[in-house]
Formats: structure tokens, sequence, C-alpha cells
């Protein structure tokens, strides 16, 4: 696809700010935003869009996988069961996804994109 081009204008550049952000998104579309539980337990999980996308929800056992699709980004949570409050959460960007590869409440969870 070839660069877009932006005839010359009177505005600042901040004010062109939103629009180059408006093209970007647009040239790049949303992606699906996956994770998938490696630990050894059933947990639960959600997905939840940085934007209106929407939010999934599901308790996944060991090897079980979550997507929501067309997102453009997403925060990933996971929990001990539907009922807990505390629990782990990670950021993710478009098409981004993540392992759950260790679960201990109150964020000191281990993803594999944390790397050894």
């Amino acid at each position: 696809m070839p660069p877009v081009r932006l005839a010359p204008t009177a505005l600042s550049p901040a004010a062109l700010a939103p629009t180059a952000l408006a093209c970007v998104l647009l040239a790049g579309g949303a992606q699906a935003a996956c994770l998938a539980n490696a630990t050894d337990r059933a947990l639960f999980f959600t997905i939840d869009a940085k934007a209106a996308e929407g939010r999934v929800a599901r308790t996944l056992g060991p090897g079980g996988t979550l997507c929501l699709p067309e997102t453009s980004g997403a925060v990933f949570r996971v929990f001990a069961s539907p009922d807990e409050v505390e629990g782990c959460s990670r950021l993710v960007a478009p098409g981004g996804s993540d392992t759950l590869t260790d679960f201990h409440p109150y964020d000191n969870c281990r993803w594999a994109s944390h790397g050894d």
C-alpha cells in the first residue's frame, strides 16, 4: 500500500495530529487480541477492548485460548474465579496476544511476553 500523502495546509502540526492518527488507524485496521492459559489450573479470563469494541469473559482450563476479534488494543485480566476481585492485568497493543504461564493474585503473574 502506498504511503498516504497530505496536501500542504495552513494548519499547525498539532492540528494535523488527529488526522494523521486516523489515517494510520484506518490503514492498519483492527486485529484480534488473544490470550492463552499455559498454567496447570482453570482460571477466569477477560479481554476488554480499549475502545467500544466489546468484552469477552470465560473460564479457561489449561491450554485454553480466548480472543476478542477486531480490537484496537485491549486489557487482559485473569482471576482465580469469576467472584474474585484481585487478579492480574496486562495492556496489549492492537493485534497483541500473550500467554499466562504462572498465576498468583495481586498482579503477581508471569506472562510469556515477560521472558525469563
